[in-house]
């Protein structure tokens, strides 16, 4: 879906999820708006984002999710990571 992103990290336990996402907004901000110029909102983003934190078992179905996108734009998983 061409609306949307999905972001799967692994980070130190230290990492404050929030923070995290703060970081790539503002990171993907910088380019997109280098892009495409600033959109007419003023952001490229909602309010807020779904942070969840995941268990080791449950990573290859959070994978399996992100390949499955119907028209996804772009899938990008790291080799090691990747499942079937």
């Amino acid at each position: 879906m061409p609306n949307h992103v999905h972001v799967l990290l692994e980070t130190s336990g230290d990492t404050v999820p929030e923070k995290a996402a703060g970081d790539l907004k503002s990171f993907g901000s910088l380019r997109l708006n280098r892009v495409f110029g600033k959109p007419e909102s003023g952001t490229w983003w909602t309010s807020g984002s779904s942070i969840r934190r995941k268990t080791a078992e449950s990573i290859p179905d959070v994978i399996r999710y992100i390949k499955n996108q119907h028209n996804a734009l772009l899938i990008w998983i790291a080799p090691e990571y990747d499942v079937e």
